[in-house]
């Protein structure tokens, strides 16, 4: 698998790290002390001959053969196994016998877990036989039976499922995230259970990240993207995240005028995507990467050339931000040493404004915060 990586440009341990990171997500039960190396370099192999690279969901069929169970739930208080042979499809029948076992024990518990914790997430080693429509199904029913709890149950239930301070303070964020009507309570447990597998936050640093958002940040367009970002799967959520930590630490909340901003990039049928404009007219992209695609910078940098408010001259002034995050991927120098190479090359189209972007590099990204 090590030869596999490199020649798929990544590193051998960038590609086993998120792997295991995404196994430990989907199968909270597994022990990963008693699954030996060897057989971990097999069925890495095997992902990688199937398609499988990191930022892709590891499809079930490869990671059924380091489970021997399918999981209901993820969460650890409340486990339940269904043991069967991982390489019989599940018939409908199955997966809906599963459902109603995990509905029963959450149910049957006076404090703690309740249905909002089964997610679509916690249901996909299970079905690839379930549409869409009745996904749809479980979430609503979920968000109502969550909706059912009053105010004081439903607040009482956070501090219990996610260990997260019992303060006044901590309580009345939970009250306004609540009234501002940006984050339902089915989105809260998905982005709190979200959080308990990440090493850089904890659901008391999140929370507060939430209430800035939906206050100081309200007004801002958009909103609803970054919750979808922060309830997806991991690189959803670790991209999200990471742009909310970096709006938090520069103190941008209200100069945010939009999220998830998409333009017609001039003179092409290309559309370019921006996580934030601010009310200056700045155009911001945060990167969560653990290697570099060039390809991928120097297609966007065309776009940028194209988008962003005065041309190089806005670029000059600060109108465009590549923010990366400290990852595997290096410190400033190291980054910045990368995207220069980038600009060298760009298009011989672009060879006037490759001099003006070097020379400006340093206004365009940031590392860390």
């Amino acid at each position: 698998p090590l030869e596999t990586a490199e020649r798929m440009g990544f590193s051998f341990q960038e590609v086993k790290r998120e792997f295991w990171q995404q196994l430990v997500n989907n199968h909270s039960d597994v022990k990963l002390s008693e699954i030996s190396s060897e057989k971990t370099n097999l069925i890495i192999q095997d992902a990688l001959n199937n398609g499988w690279q990191p930022g892709m969901e590891i499809p079930k069929d490869i990671t059924s053969k380091l489970v021997k169970s399918n999981i209901v739930s993820e969460r650890k208080h409340v486990i339940i196994k269904v043991e069967r042979n991982p390489e019989i499809p599940w018939t409908e029948a199955e997966v809906q016998a599963a459902i109603k076992e995990a509905e029963d024990a959450v149910h049957a518990r006076k404090n703690g877990v309740v249905l909002a914790q089964y997610t679509t997430k916690t249901f996909k080693p299970l079905s690839k036989k379930v549409d869409a429509a009745q996904k749809e199904k479980w979430r609503s029913e979920q968000l109502n039976s969550l909706n059912k709890l009053s105010i004081a149950e439903y607040t009482q239930e956070l501090f219990n499922s996610y260990q997260i301070e019992q303060s006044k303070a901590t309580l009345l964020k939970m009250i306004e995230i609540e009234k501002s009507g940006k984050i339902n309570r089915l989105e809260m447990h998905r982005i709190l259970s979200n959080v308990s597998s990440q090493k850089y936050t904890n659901a008391q640093k999140t929370l507060n990240l939430l209430h800035k958002l939906v206050t100081l940040g309200g007004k801002a367009e958009g909103i609803q993207s970054v919750i979808g970002g922060l309830v997806g799967g991991y690189n959803f959520f670790k991209g999200a995240h990471w742009m909310l930590r970096y709006i938090n630490a520069k103190n941008m909340w209200t100069e945010v005028e939009k999220y998830e901003v998409r333009m017609d990039t001039q003179g092409t049928d290309e559309v370019r995507r921006y996580d934030l404009e601010t009310f200056g007219g700045a155009l911001y992209q945060f990167k969560s990467w653990n290697s570099w695609k060039e390809a991928g910078v120097i297609k966007q940098l065309k776009q940028d050339l194209a988008n962003t408010k005065g041309g190089i001259q806005g670029i000059k002034d600060g109108k465009l931000k590549w923010v990366f995050e400290e990852t595997s991927l290096g410190n400033y120098e190291a980054i910045k040493a990368k995207f220069i190479e980038a600009i060298k090359k760009l298009p011989e189209s672009f060879n006037e404004s490759k001099p003006e972007l070097i020379k400006h590099v340093d206004k365009i990204i940031e590392v860390g915060l």
